[in-house]
């Protein structure tokens, strides 16, 4: 996906992989630094070839919160995820889907976001 910023994310969801490997891996990279969060139980931070790292025993994935959000916003009559955002998030799943169809990543079917 393309931003305004012109910056490019890549999002690549599959079940292929071998069932060893963590379930869920985000890898950020910008600024001349990077991150990757493995099953989120482990943080590296790499910056300027150095490498902090971060791991925990246990798993939070956030589900709590969003619960204990979502609850919050019931109770006050407000989102907690902007309407805009959830439109936008939309907006690039028909845009995969329509590329997905049309076996091409060409810019007619991937929206700017």
């Amino acid at each position: 996906m393309e931003m305004e910023d012109d910056s490019v994310a890549t999002i690549v969801y599959t079940s292929i992989g071998d069932t060893g490997l963590a379930k869920e891996r985000i890898e950020i990279h910008g600024g001349g630094r990077s991150a990757v969060i493995d099953d989120f139980r482990a943080v590296e931070l790499w910056a300027r070839g150095r490498r902090r790292r971060k791991s925990w025993w246990s798993q939070d994935k956030g589900q709590r919160e969003q619960i204990a959000t979502w609850v919050k916003g019931l109770q006050e009559g407000s989102s907690p995820i902007p309407v805009h955002e959830i439109f936008r998030v939309h907006a690039a799943c028909f845009a995969a889907i329509r590329c997905i169809e049309n076996g091409s990543v060409s810019t007619e079917c991937l929206p700017s976001l």
